[in-house]
């Protein structure tokens, strides 16, 4: 050990590298791209019709979580008919996804705005300019 530094601050700055670390992993688990919704938006397709795998009910959550999760951020910005479901939602998205594959490589949040407001825009609002 070397000997202008103790053993406390040796522990300490082994904890606090490994919590970067472990940040540094989990934030990159939050950036999904198009590619990657659309895969997760595959999967709930197979649950949704019966077909799924073992692997297809995670992928399929993490979809729906996805979604949802951007629907409650930009959710006072598009306006859904009364009586939309959250099902109506996902195939939104996944079909939006589907028939532009050009946004795949866009980030996730932005696939499930733009699918979101092609589908329910506001009238009257400008979203982009």
């Amino acid at each position: 050990m070397i000997p202008c530094i103790s053993k406390g601050k040796v522990m300490k700055n082994i904890l606090v590298l490994l919590c970067l670390v472990a940040a540094m992993q989990f934030s990159q688990a939050h950036f999904i791209s198009g590619t990657d919704l659309f895969r997760m938006f595959q999967s709930y397709e197979r649950v949704d019709q019966n077909r799924a795998s073992a692997s297809d009910f995670n992928n399929a959550s993490q979809f729906i979580g996805y979604v949802q999760g951007v629907y409650d951020f930009i959710g006072y910005t598009v306006c859904l008919p009364e009586g939309t479901t959250s099902r109506q939602i996902f195939l939104t998205v996944g079909n939006y996804l589907k028939n532009n594959p050009g946004k795949w490589n866009e980030s996730g949040w932005v696939a499930v705005d733009w699918a979101l407001d092609s589908a329910y825009h506001c009238p009257g609002m400008k979203k982009y300019q």
